[in-house]
């Protein structure tokens, strides 16, 4: 539903620019897409032009009403009331209950503004007002160790090497804002305001979003831009990768060694150079002589039950077919970026885009399970950022569309590769990102980070305000990118793994200090059995991290959440950036300081917690400190959850799912609903997969397993579960896919 309101026009002379109250002298367009989202446009110069296709919601038809008086405007559904002040021309937006969640702080602004070489543009910039005490998240990945990002000046918004700018807000009360935009985009703020100012914009593009909560909002935001698909159950398991492996030889010694030692792994990764020098940048071709034998190492590792993915770029080496290809249409980019004799690719050209897929395809016929698409940015090199903002796409300045890169590129490759394989899942690691990349499933890593105790800490807010723009695939170089010092790196690593056990891709990576575990000591040393002993957690999880990777499918959910996201009305853990939610019920508190050995972790208040290590119960609403040292750290259960543990395994196809423990965390009701399918393929979108229902009655003490829903192929019609509270006595459980009640002791 759609509505307009205009009123005669005001034009404000400051200087060289002229700033043109949008809300007077161009109609304020109000369209409501569903009844909580509302799309605001301010077009003074007519129609909006899109340049990207980042939205792909359509308005439903939503049931509207139409207030107006001699002071305001209101448009208004059963959910979401927006306000014009005709006095003003700003917008309040109002929840069903009347209250106001967020307002404009004036009308959209809009500035003629040249640019270097004489290139002219509008710049438009918007504001909002918030309250004293209220937080605001969101950003992407932005890596400045914050979660609330009000009040922290201003931030340049666009994809880069270690940051990943999406001007998406969101706040406690459950609002959200998503700014359309692909142009440079700056956000600033300060205590009493936030704002986005693109460097180009006709006109002004925005979605409100009413979402009730947190999870509603990210729900809301995938509405618009895309639904999250499912990545395989491999790609869920531990992944070994290095900065890198200089030939065939050294890749397969490190699985073989791997396989020998009983340390689990599920897939690897071949970094840059297996085509030789710069010259031969990005070659798509295996010219580096340590690689002349490339199928056969990856037909051994798909042998020895793992997966193998290979580092490609947006750029190439002057020497390479793809150069001189692109370079004969016309479709490199004047855009000097790493290394600095290369040129990366126009991906805003549709032609372009096919031109990359044929070169890239060449690769694929090697047997590859997925992409390690590096320098999706692409990353600029040895200039001025504003030099690069000049160079011209294929879609206007690079300025103009900034923020679309990594969308083409990676939306590009994952098209491709669905469409030549579709009976897998297509498995996509990017550094980089923008709104709307969640529908491709690509896991975004947060670029060369340092090896660091500040670089660790900086990570979970970083990744926390990632999945609340949108993305639940996010995760990190396990130990950081960058070189450092053995002495000082070893622990560090260790706690850098425990917080890899919960993202939603677990990869060891890094320079300089290799990561490989054996690497790192022998079984009944502390530090290789803590190394050892994340993996194998990892895989004790697998079969709620597999069901958390439905959930973000078919009902919104994310991996990494913040604890607000739970619990909004405890107003200390509102600006929480050192703990996080996995899913529900498990919080998880990463050890970020050196030479720890007790620690203290706020626990949120109206749920009482279990340590997972000692079983201690706790209530919530205060610290609780434990004594930790490399074997543990602070891993707490919610009350009324039920863990399903995963079979000790040394890849995830090893074991089917049968035999389970299912331990219940006694002292509320609650349920876990476990997901299975065939582990990978698109089957899972036309209903092919199974749930069951695990449901806790704390009062009755009472466990029931729900009747098995849905079927697929291959699946367990019979089975067992192994269940028990905590620290109570195990049942065993026959099941053939009917429910079964279970009454269990203390």
């Amino acid at each position: 539903m759609r509505g307009r309101h205009s009123l005669p026009g005001c034009v404000f002379l400051f200087g060289a620019l002229c700033f043109v109250s949008a809300a007077t002298a161009a109609d304020v367009e109000v369209t409501f897409y569903t009844p909580s989202i509302a799309r605001i446009v301010r077009a003074p110069g007519g129609d909006v032009v899109k340049k990207a296709d980042i939205v792909t919601a359509k308005p439903q038809k939503v049931k509207m009403s139409v207030l107006e008086n001699d002071d305001a405007k209101t448009w208004k559904s059963a959910t979401l009331s927006v306000r014009l002040d005709k006095k003003t021309g700003a917008l309040s937006f109002l929840g069903a209950d009347g209250s106001v969640m967020l307002e404009e702080a004036g009308p959209a602004k809009f500035a003629q503004t040249t640019y270097k070489g004489g290139y002219t543009a509008t710049k438009v910039t918007q504001k909002w007002k918030i309250a004293k005490d209220a937080p605001v998240y969101g950003l992407g990945s932005v890596q400045n160790g914050r979660l609330d990002q009000r009040n922290v000046g201003q931030l340049r918004l666009q994809p880069e090497n270690c940051n990943d700018g999406i001007p998406f807000l969101c706040g406690v009360g459950g609002w959200g804002l998503y700014w359309d935009n692909v142009s440079v985009t700056w956000y600033k703020t300060d205590d009493k305001t936030v704002g986005f100012e693109s460097d180009v914009g006709e006109a002004e593009d925005y979605y409100f979003i009413a979402g009730g909560s947190l999870d509603g909002v990210v729900g809301a935001m995938r509405h618009l831009t895309g639904k999250v698909p499912m990545n395989a159950l491999w790609s869920y398991g531990f992944w070994q990768s290095r900065e890198r492996y200089t030939d065939c030889g050294k890749l397969l010694e490190v699985l073989r060694r791997y396989r020998k030692d009983g340390v689990p792994i599920d897939g690897i990764i071949q970094d840059w150079q297996y085509w030789g020098d710069n010259d031969h940048w990005n070659a798509m071709e295996f010219l580096n002589p340590g690689f002349a034998g490339a199928k056969e190492m990856i037909d051994e590792i798909h042998a020895s039950n793992c997966h193998f993915i290979i580092s490609i770029w947006c750029s190439f080496g002057p020497k390479t077919k793809p150069y001189a290809d692109f370079e004969e249409h016309g479709e490199l980019l004047a855009l000097p970026t790493y290394p600095t004799v290369s040129k990366p690719y126009d991906c805003y050209s549709a032609e372009a885009r096919e031109r990359y897929w044929k070169h890239v395809s060449s690769l694929f016929g090697y047997g590859l399970d997925g992409w390690w698409m590096d320098s999706t940015e692409p990353e600029p090199w040895g200039q001025k950022e504003e030099n690069n903002d000049e160079v011209v796409t294929a879609l206007g300045r690079f300025r103009d569309v900034r923020l679309a890169y990594p969308f083409y590129a990676i939306r590009n490759v994952h098209d491709h590769t669905k469409a030549t394989r579709p009976d897998r899942r297509v498995f996509i690691l990017t550094r980089s990102a923008s709104a709307g990349l969640q529908r491709t499933g690509a896991h975004t890593w947060s670029g060369d980070t340092d090896c660091t105790w500040e670089f660790l800490r900086k990570q979970i807010p970083c990744g926390l305000n990632f999945s609340l723009s949108g993305n639940p695939n996010w995760s990190n170089d396990l130990g950081g990118f960058k070189s450092a010092k053995r002495e000082t790196f070893s622990e560090l690593y260790a706690r850098w793994m425990q917080y890899g056990v919960f993202q939603p891709m677990m990869r060891s990576h890094g320079t300089g200090i290799w990561r490989e575990l054996y690497l790192f000591g022998k079984p009944g040393e502390p530090l290789y059995d803590s190394l050892l002993a994340s993996v194998k957690l990892r895989y004790r999880f697998l079969p709620r991290i597999y069901s958390i990777a439905h959930e973000a499918y078919a009902s919104n959910m994310s991996f990494m959440r913040p604890l607000v996201a739970e619990f909004p009305d405890d107003r200390r853990i509102w600006d929480e950036k050192g703990s996080f939610l996995f899913g529900r019920d498990i919080l998880v508190s990463p050890v970020t300081s050196s030479n720890v050995t007790t620690v203290a972790t706020y626990l949120p208040q109206g749920a009482d917690w279990y340590n997972y290590f000692t079983s201690e119960r706790v209530k919530g609403g205060a610290e609780h400190e434990m004594k930790t040292d490399l074997s543990n750290f602070p891993l707490y259960v919610r009350a009324g959850a039920i863990l399903v543990d995963g079979p000790d395994v040394q890849h995830v196809g090893e074991k089917p799912w049968n035999d389970l423990a299912v331990t219940v965390y006694p002292g509320a009701g609650g349920a876990f609903e476990l997901y299975e399918d065939s582990g990978d393929g698109y089957d899972y979108e036309k209903g092919e997969f199974t749930t069951i229902r695990f449901a806790w009655d704390d009062k009755s003490r009472m466990l029931t397993v729900g009747a098995r829903k849905g079927a697929y192929p291959g699946m367990l019609k019979d089975r067992t579960f192994r269940v028990k509270t905590l620290g109570g006595a195990e049942k065993t459980v026959k099941y053939s896919g009917r429910a079964v009640r279970v009454s269990l002791d203390e």
